[in-house]
């Protein structure tokens, strides 16, 4: 632009100035356009990315307590899974037990079998403090009343030696693993005349 030949005025407005505001910011606008609107304050127009921001942050606190209780919950259930990961393996040793009771309760009944007994005696004490050592432990059941939830009643039997509703007899000892049944006990139940 050639500007020596144009009046102070024309010089102005070319420059995008105005002489009698004398900011060069204030600029008409041609016809039918707008002018744009500057943010009222710097925080208004940070507002949008403040929201953004805490939002994301709760976002973020959200997933981390996710997080926190899923690593609690899967070491909850590798714990149990350890715990009880036997629990097949000793189902099948307490038939060897099984077989020892028989054992001990027909060499009490034969005469002179007093070694064999007690050996035999030994092998199954040897062997409860084996299943002791690992969570197995046996169900209370002679005298007891009856549990639905570790007993199992095969039958019932009139009697005035135990208390009505209690455990008269025990065909077959059952065992908890740590807190759970792995076997209830096979019992009959005594049920008094009357």
């Amino acid at each position: 632009m050639d500007w020596q030949g144009m009046s102070t005025e024309t010089q102005n407005a070319a420059a995008g100035g105005n002489e009698e505001a004398g900011t060069p910011d204030q600029v008409e606008t041609p016809e039918g356009m707008a002018a744009p609107e500057a943010p009222e304050t710097a925080e208004a127009a940070r507002a949008p990315e403040a929201d953004a921001l805490a939002e994301a942050e709760q976002r973020y606190v959200r997933l981390y307590a996710e997080f926190e209780n899923y690593k609690k919950r899967v070491g909850r259930e590798n714990e149990d899974f350890r715990k009880y990961a036997n629990e097949g393996l000793l189902k099948e040793l307490l038939g060897v037990v099984d077989n020892l009771d028989l054992a001990i309760g027909h060499g009490r009944e034969a005469e002179n079998n007093e070694k064999m007994l007690e050996g035999v005696e030994m092998i199954r004490k040897q062997f409860m403090d084996v299943l002791e050592k690992f969570g197995v432990s046996s169900i209370p059941a002679l005298g007891q009343p009856f549990d639905p939830s570790v007993h199992q009643a095969i039958s019932q039997i009139e009697t005035t030696d135990h208390a009505d509703g209690a455990v008269a007899e025990e065909y077959r000892k059952g065992y908890f693993f740590h807190q759970r049944v792995l076997r209830p006990a096979m019992v009959v139940v005594a049920k008094n005349k009357g």
